[in-house]
């Protein structure tokens, strides 16, 4: 893929639409090898075929953007824009940060996106669908249960720590 930036386009688009959760590790590379190719438009059109084909939705698309500090897309500035007043706890924050009434700017969306991915990147990412065990990086092999290909981006911001969490083994 080294210094042929079209076919590493092609082949991250076919790794997303393969396993959407790695979304949130690919979109800095798809970004970068599309911007390499010389064609902006590849990139907003790898956006708009996750959304068409239902592969993926805006708040998952603007989830990947913020975990992997990617935000510098008006495709991606549009879904970050809307998961900011259509989450409910989002809603409530940056309500309450923002002015009221007043559509965001693009700087306030990349400013809230980045303090968001600060507490992200706090927290755990990633979760095994077999066992449930939390990481904050993404592993092939979940060294809980040992099982391939296990750990899924987590699709929420969780404020609560994991013993609060609903359906945890202490509650």
């Amino acid at each position: 893929m080294q210094g042929d930036p079209r076919l590493a386009v092609q082949l991250y688009r076919r790794v997303v639409r393969r396993d959407f959760h790695l979304l949130a590790l690919v979109l800095p590379r798809l970004a970068e090898a599309a911007k390499q190719a010389g064609d902006d438009e590849t990139f907003d059109d790898s956006l708009r075929e996750l959304l068409q084909n239902g592969i993926g939705n805006r708040s998952e698309i603007a989830y990947a953007a913020i975990v992997s500090g990617y935000y510098d897309d008006p495709v991606i500035l549009d879904c970050v824009r809307e998961l900011l007043v259509t989450d409910s706890d989002l809603k409530d924050l940056t309500g309450a940060l923002l002015p009221a009434g007043v559509e965001p700017t693009d700087a306030q969306l990349r400013s809230v996106a980045h303090a968001l991915r600060n507490v992200v990147l706090r927290h755990a990412r990633y979760r095994c669908h077999v066992c449930g065990i939390d990481s904050s990086t993404f592993l092939w092999q979940c060294p809980g249960c040992k099982s391939w290909d296990t750990l899924r981006a987590i699709a929420a911001l969780e404020f609560l720590p994991r013993a609060a969490r609903p359906g945890s083994p202490s509650t």
